[in-house]
């Protein structure tokens, strides 16, 4: 995963400015949001079966994605096979001329079985690339701009979060995740076509794609 520390504050900024005027969304350009979301796009793999004892080499070659489809915000996931996670959330107050920026990497503890689609982790540690509360100011094309870092949306007060296999039924995950799956519409269908990863407490749910080569 490209981390936005790693770009120039000229592309970021151009990448706001872009967003505001809906040429593109938060993570890659070739992504779509929830709602314009292809079958294709949502699906783990075609012909791919999970095998009955879930690890996190399972999900090693996707990355989990949260956000509401609009306003250009949104956190994004890797898990390593360790149960390590890396990721960045970003969003933009055009307005103020202010962009809200977390990097930040953490430990997710071994997955425990609860039911024959759900596994339980714990959030056993998770620490940010900039102290949440600083701010950077920098004039960039003739614009003056403050980069605000913050805590990442969608891992508010975690301490348990749930992983859903592909094929869960739709009818038996929590109310606060299908309220975020809600975007997909009748893509979903009755059971769910990618893993997802629900934040327990924050009741915030992530869903998953897969990583395709030089994301």
């Amino acid at each position: 995963m490209r981390k936005f520390q790693k770009r120039s504050i000229a592309l970021i900024v151009l990448a706001v400015i872009a967003v505001a005027f809906g040429l593109t969304g938060c993570g890659n350009t070739d992504k779509t949001t929830p709602g314009e979301s292809t079958p294709e796009q949502i699906a783990v793999s075609s012909g791919e079966e999970h095998s009955a004892a879930f690890s996190f080499a399972d999900v090693s070659n996707l990355q989990f994605w949260f956000g509401s489809g609009a306003g250009g915000w949104c956190t994004v996931l890797n898990i390593a096979e360790d149960g390590s996670f890396s990721g960045e959330y970003m969003d933009s107050e055009l307005g103020a001329q202010t962009t809200y920026l977390c990097d930040f990497t953490g430990q997710f503890s071994q997955p425990i079985q609860v039911n024959d689609d759900t596994y339980s982790v714990q959030l056993e540690s998770i620490s940010y690339e900039r102290e949440s509360g600083t701010e950077e100011r920098a004039v960039v094309e003739g614009y003056d701009w403050t980069y605000s870092y913050t805590e990442p949306y969608g891992l508010d007060d975690a301490t348990e979060l749930l992983i859903y296999l592909p094929g869960t039924p739709v009818a038996d995950l929590p109310e606060g995740y299908q309220r975020w799956m809600s975007g997909y519409g009748d893509e979903i269908g009755s059971e769910l076509p990618f893993y997802g990863l629900y934040n327990v407490n924050g009741e915030q749910g992530f869903s998953s794609y897969v990583i395709e080569p030089g994301d």
